[in-house]
């Protein structure tokens, strides 16, 4: 596979390369690649900072460089997306789907008009 700015430019077989490259050489016998992988659905900023980071590494190490975050705090989407890029933090690339509506706060509500909307 030949890999030129981070992006794959081509895949040759192994005994093509010229012995004389002064490219690096990556024997990847027996293992496989893919490319990034998305999940369309998690909720990765629900609990604090620090979990979200954790969360973010494993993310990236099972191949998924993608991810859309179905509800959190829009200040804790800000402070994450912030990080992103910087020394240190891995994290794969988000979209958000918008702040997380809980529907049992509107059951709570004396308000008449949201109740009737969920009905």
């Amino acid at each position: 596979m030949g890999i030129a700015g981070g992006l794959i430019q081509s895949i040759i077989p192994s005994r093509d390369i010229p012995p004389n490259t002064s490219a690096r050489v990556i024997d990847g016998g027996g293992t496989f690649a893919i490319p990034g992988l998305w999940d369309a659905h998690v909720h990765l900023l629900q609990s604090n900072d620090t979990v979200a980071e954790r969360d973010a590494g494993v993310m990236l190490s099972f191949g998924i460089t993608h991810v859309r975050d179905m509800g959190s705090s829009l200040d804790a989407r800000k402070r994450f997306l912030a990080r992103i890029g910087s020394p240190g933090f891995a994290a794969p690339s988000m979209i958000g789907a918008g702040p997380t509506v809980w529907a049992f706060s509107l059951l709570r509500s004396r308000d008449r008009r949201a109740l009737s909307q969920i009905r």
